[in-house]
Protein backbone atom coordinates (compact mmCIF):
# COMPACT_ATOMS: atom_id res chain seq x y z
CA UNK A 1 0.00 0.00 0.00
CA UNK A 2 1.39 3.54 -0.88
CA UNK A 3 1.23 6.25 1.78
CA UNK A 4 -0.69 9.08 1.23
CA UNK A 5 1.99 11.77 -0.04
CA UNK A 6 4.63 9.49 -1.30
CA UNK A 7 5.20 8.77 -4.51
CA UNK A 8 5.42 4.93 -5.41
CA UNK A 9 8.37 2.94 -6.18
CA UNK A 10 9.07 1.75 -10.18
CA UNK A 11 8.82 -1.63 -10.49
CA UNK A 12 11.57 -3.85 -11.98
CA UNK A 13 8.80 -4.01 -14.95
CA UNK A 14 9.02 -0.63 -15.57
CA UNK A 15 12.48 -0.13 -15.28
CA UNK A 16 12.81 -2.51 -17.83
CA UNK A 17 10.05 -1.10 -20.29
CA UNK A 18 11.80 2.32 -19.79
CA UNK A 19 15.38 1.50 -20.77
CA UNK A 20 13.84 -0.66 -24.11
CA UNK A 21 12.51 2.08 -25.04
CA UNK A 22 15.58 4.25 -24.46
CA UNK A 23 17.38 2.08 -26.29
CA UNK A 24 15.53 2.03 -29.38
CA UNK A 25 16.25 5.85 -29.48
CA UNK A 26 19.82 4.94 -29.45
CA UNK A 27 18.93 2.51 -32.94
CA UNK A 28 17.24 5.04 -34.51
CA UNK A 29 20.26 7.88 -33.86
CA UNK A 30 18.12 10.04 -31.57
CA UNK A 31 20.04 9.51 -28.68
CA UNK A 32 23.72 9.56 -27.65
CA UNK A 33 25.55 6.81 -25.66
CA UNK A 34 26.60 8.70 -23.28
CA UNK A 35 23.23 10.19 -22.34
CA UNK A 36 21.48 7.09 -22.97
CA UNK A 37 23.78 5.72 -19.78
CA UNK A 38 23.36 8.69 -17.67
CA UNK A 39 19.30 8.05 -18.26
CA UNK A 40 19.75 4.39 -17.43
CA UNK A 41 21.72 5.08 -14.02
CA UNK A 42 18.55 7.01 -12.92
CA UNK A 43 16.05 4.70 -14.28
CA UNK A 44 17.90 1.90 -12.29
CA UNK A 45 18.65 3.47 -9.21
CA UNK A 46 16.18 6.14 -8.61
CA UNK A 47 13.27 5.10 -6.03
CA UNK A 48 10.39 7.56 -7.52
CA UNK A 49 8.09 6.31 -9.55
CA UNK A 50 7.94 10.07 -10.75
CA UNK A 51 11.74 10.35 -12.20
CA UNK A 52 10.81 7.47 -14.59
CA UNK A 53 7.36 9.44 -15.85
CA UNK A 54 10.00 12.67 -16.26
CA UNK A 55 12.26 10.71 -18.75
CA UNK A 56 9.41 9.57 -20.28
CA UNK A 57 7.52 13.28 -20.09
CA UNK A 58 11.26 14.80 -22.04
CA UNK A 59 12.24 12.57 -24.40
CA UNK A 60 8.89 10.57 -25.01
CA UNK A 61 6.27 13.85 -25.05
CA UNK A 62 5.58 16.47 -23.11
CA UNK A 63 7.33 18.79 -20.73
CA UNK A 64 8.50 17.30 -17.37
CA UNK A 65 8.22 18.74 -13.82
CA UNK A 66 9.26 16.32 -11.68
CA UNK A 67 12.83 15.73 -12.36
CA UNK A 68 15.10 19.18 -11.26
CA UNK A 69 15.99 20.30 -13.85
CA UNK A 70 20.03 19.52 -13.22
CA UNK A 71 19.67 16.23 -12.80
CA UNK A 72 18.09 15.51 -16.14
CA UNK A 73 20.68 15.48 -19.02
CA UNK A 74 19.68 17.55 -22.60
CA UNK A 75 17.49 16.48 -24.90
CA UNK A 76 19.18 15.40 -27.83
CA UNK A 77 17.77 16.24 -31.80
CA UNK A 78 18.00 13.67 -34.30
CA UNK A 79 21.45 14.39 -35.77
CA UNK A 80 21.70 16.41 -39.33
CA UNK A 81 23.36 13.16 -40.33
CA UNK A 82 22.75 9.46 -40.97
CA UNK A 83 24.63 6.69 -41.68
CA UNK A 84 27.92 4.97 -40.75
CA UNK A 85 29.27 3.12 -44.18
CA UNK A 86 30.19 -0.30 -43.48
CA UNK A 87 30.13 -1.54 -47.77
CA UNK A 88 27.99 -0.45 -50.31
CA UNK A 89 25.76 2.49 -51.09
CA UNK A 90 22.01 1.43 -50.80
CA UNK A 91 18.74 3.59 -49.84
CA UNK A 92 18.11 4.25 -46.27
CA UNK A 93 15.13 1.37 -45.05
CA UNK A 94 12.44 1.53 -42.55
CA UNK A 95 12.70 -0.29 -39.23
CA UNK A 96 11.65 -4.00 -39.89
CA UNK A 97 10.41 -6.40 -37.70
CA UNK A 98 10.48 -10.41 -38.68
CA UNK A 99 9.76 -13.51 -37.38
CA UNK A 100 9.73 -17.25 -38.52
CA UNK A 101 9.02 -20.39 -36.55
CA UNK A 102 10.64 -23.40 -37.11
CA UNK A 103 12.80 -21.13 -40.02
CA UNK A 104 15.45 -19.25 -40.86
CA UNK A 105 16.33 -15.77 -41.17
CA UNK A 106 19.58 -14.64 -43.07
CA UNK A 107 21.44 -11.41 -44.10
CA UNK A 108 24.73 -11.70 -46.32
CA UNK A 109 26.60 -9.64 -48.72
CA UNK A 110 25.51 -6.04 -49.32
CA UNK A 111 21.94 -5.18 -47.44
CA UNK A 112 21.58 -1.88 -45.46
CA UNK A 113 20.80 -2.51 -42.01
CA UNK A 114 17.98 -0.57 -40.35
CA UNK A 115 18.67 1.63 -37.11
CA UNK A 116 16.72 -0.92 -35.49
CA UNK A 117 15.45 -4.45 -36.29
CA UNK A 118 12.97 -6.61 -34.35
CA UNK A 119 13.27 -10.49 -35.20
CA UNK A 120 10.82 -13.19 -33.40
CA UNK A 121 12.66 -16.43 -33.07
CA UNK A 122 10.47 -19.38 -31.99
CA UNK A 123 12.97 -22.56 -32.69
CA UNK A 124 14.37 -20.74 -35.70
CA UNK A 125 17.74 -19.70 -36.67
CA UNK A 126 19.02 -16.12 -37.09
CA UNK A 127 22.14 -15.38 -39.74
CA UNK A 128 23.20 -11.36 -40.10
CA UNK A 129 26.50 -10.84 -41.88
CA UNK A 130 27.50 -7.33 -41.92
CA UNK A 131 30.80 -7.45 -43.33
CA UNK A 132 29.79 -5.91 -46.79
CA UNK A 133 26.60 -4.39 -45.03
CA UNK A 134 26.18 -0.80 -44.80
CA UNK A 135 24.68 0.70 -41.84
CA UNK A 136 21.86 3.69 -41.67
CA UNK A 137 23.14 5.41 -38.43
CA UNK A 138 26.34 5.03 -36.09
CA UNK A 139 24.42 2.69 -33.97
CA UNK A 140 22.82 -0.40 -35.01
CA UNK A 141 19.68 -2.05 -32.55
CA UNK A 142 18.75 -5.52 -33.00
CA UNK A 143 15.60 -6.53 -30.52
CA UNK A 144 15.18 -10.34 -30.59
CA UNK A 145 13.15 -12.36 -28.66
CA UNK A 146 14.00 -15.99 -29.25
CA UNK A 147 12.93 -19.03 -28.40
CA UNK A 148 14.93 -22.39 -28.80
CA UNK A 149 16.61 -20.65 -31.22
CA UNK A 150 20.55 -20.22 -32.56
CA UNK A 151 21.19 -16.96 -33.78
CA UNK A 152 25.05 -16.18 -35.27
CA UNK A 153 26.00 -12.52 -35.91
CA UNK A 154 29.04 -11.92 -37.84
CA UNK A 155 30.47 -8.05 -38.22
CA UNK A 156 34.03 -6.75 -39.64
CA UNK A 157 37.08 -5.86 -37.52
CA UNK A 158 36.48 -3.19 -35.00
CA UNK A 159 32.70 -3.10 -34.75
CA UNK A 160 32.00 -2.85 -31.20
CA UNK A 161 28.95 -5.19 -29.75
CA UNK A 162 27.13 -4.59 -26.91
CA UNK A 163 25.27 -7.31 -25.88
CA UNK A 164 22.07 -6.27 -23.64
CA UNK A 165 20.06 -9.57 -24.56
CA UNK A 166 18.63 -10.92 -20.96
CA UNK A 167 19.71 -14.61 -20.77
CA UNK A 168 17.27 -17.09 -19.76
CA UNK A 169 16.37 -20.40 -19.33
CA UNK A 170 19.50 -21.87 -19.93
CA UNK A 171 20.45 -19.91 -23.30
CA UNK A 172 24.73 -20.05 -24.12
CA UNK A 173 25.88 -16.58 -25.53
CA UNK A 174 29.68 -16.62 -26.84
CA UNK A 175 30.78 -13.17 -27.71
CA UNK A 176 34.18 -13.45 -29.81
CA UNK A 177 34.99 -9.91 -31.29
CA UNK A 178 38.27 -7.66 -32.00
CA UNK A 179 39.06 -4.30 -29.65
CA UNK A 180 36.74 -1.42 -31.30
CA UNK A 181 37.76 1.20 -33.30
CA UNK A 182 37.43 5.20 -33.17
CA UNK A 183 34.25 6.08 -34.40
CA UNK A 184 33.60 2.33 -35.75
CA UNK A 185 29.50 1.49 -35.88
CA UNK A 186 28.03 0.25 -32.27
CA UNK A 187 26.00 -3.01 -32.80
CA UNK A 188 23.22 -3.15 -29.77
CA UNK A 189 21.55 -6.77 -28.97
CA UNK A 190 18.35 -6.70 -26.71
CA UNK A 191 15.18 -8.80 -26.33
CA UNK A 192 14.94 -11.73 -24.37
CA UNK A 193 17.01 -15.20 -25.15
CA UNK A 194 14.73 -18.66 -23.85
CA UNK A 195 16.83 -22.07 -24.32
CA UNK A 196 18.67 -20.41 -27.27
CA UNK A 197 22.52 -19.91 -28.51
CA UNK A 198 23.67 -16.58 -29.62
CA UNK A 199 27.22 -16.53 -30.78
CA UNK A 200 28.97 -13.36 -32.17
CA UNK A 201 32.22 -13.37 -34.17
CA UNK A 202 34.34 -10.99 -36.09
CA UNK A 203 35.69 -12.11 -39.37
CA UNK A 204 37.07 -9.82 -42.20
CA UNK A 205 35.29 -8.96 -45.59
CA UNK A 206 37.51 -11.21 -47.09
CA UNK A 207 37.43 -14.16 -45.02
CA UNK A 208 34.81 -17.05 -46.66
CA UNK A 209 32.62 -18.66 -43.88
CA UNK A 210 32.95 -22.14 -43.50
CA UNK A 211 29.81 -24.70 -44.02
CA UNK A 212 30.14 -25.42 -40.71
CA UNK A 213 30.44 -22.26 -39.24
CA UNK A 214 27.09 -21.03 -41.11
CA UNK A 215 25.86 -24.22 -39.43
CA UNK A 216 27.05 -23.99 -35.93
CA UNK A 217 27.93 -20.44 -35.79
CA UNK A 218 31.55 -20.92 -35.29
Amino acid sequence: MNLPGHTPQPSDAEREALQADLTRLVGQGRLDLDTYQELVDIVWSTAQASDLNAIRGRYFGGVPQQMPPQQMPPRQMPPQQQGFPMGGHLPTPQNVEEKSTMGAIRRTGQWLVPAYSKYRLNGADLHLDLRRATAAAPVITFDITASMASMTIIVPPGVFVDVQMQNKNWSEFKIDTSAPAPNAPRVVITGISRGSTLRVITKSPDEPVGFWEQIFGG
